[in-house]
């Protein structure tokens, strides 16, 4: 896949609960490591416009709650942000995908990092493999929250644990939502979120 020009401003809002390793397969790889990895595939999808930054990146991870690992301002280029998500530990605990989301909006899409809106479109890819176990009362809320200020949300969803319901709720529409069955597969879907991230029209 080819992806012209793009600009975005972008935050990766990671799942690291428990569940994503009690599904770990023996003698397959672990499936955070995976998930990671597929984090990764799809920002090398859109490489030449994050090298130049046209693309700036941050990411969030959630379980019990929810922690900033880098802003948007703070690595620059393809390399940079590669290492440190693939240095991402795994802690493990709930889902609260609430705490995710909000993180995102009032933690880094609402600083100084993130750039014009108008030039810069902000897009968060909400990465997670099941449904949420904490805040789960205000997790449309807030997702309407977020995407009231003109962000567009993008859902991945992984296992057959997934509450589509759900995922349908919280993205900005069925364009914007990928599932995989397992975490061996996510690479199957890594041009297409690519695409959600980068519409060629």
């Amino acid at each position: 896949m080819s992806i012209s020009e793009c600009l975005a401003d972008v935050v990766f809002v990671i799942d690291e609960s428990g569940s994503i390793r009690d599904s770990n397969v023996a003698g397959q790889r672990d499936n955070y490591d995976l998930l990671k990895d597929f984090t990764v595939g799809v920002i090398s999808q859109l490489r030449a416009n994050v090298d130049n930054r046209n693309i700036n990146i941050g990411a969030i991870r959630f379980s019990d709650t929810a922690r900033v690992e880098f802003d948007l301002n703070d690595y620059f280029g393809f390399d940079a942000i590669t290492r440190q998500i693939q240095g991402f530990p795994f802690t493990g605990g709930n889902t609260n995908t609430t705490g995710g989301l909000r993180a995102a909006r009032t933690l880094i899409l609402n600083t100084n990092g993130d750039r014009d809106n108008a030039r810069y479109p902000n897009k968060i890819v909400l990465i997670t493999d099941g449904y949420a176990t904490r805040e789960q009362a205000i997790l449309e809320v807030e997702a309407n929250t977020v995407k009231s200020q003109g962000t567009v949300i993008i859902g991945v969803g992984v296992t057959r644990n997934i509450n589509v319901q759900n995922l349908e709720r919280v993205t900005s529409g069925s364009r914007n939502i990928f599932t995989a069955n397992d975490f061996m597969t996510l690479n199957s879907i890594t041009s297409n979120v690519a695409s959600a991230i980068c519409p060629t029209s």
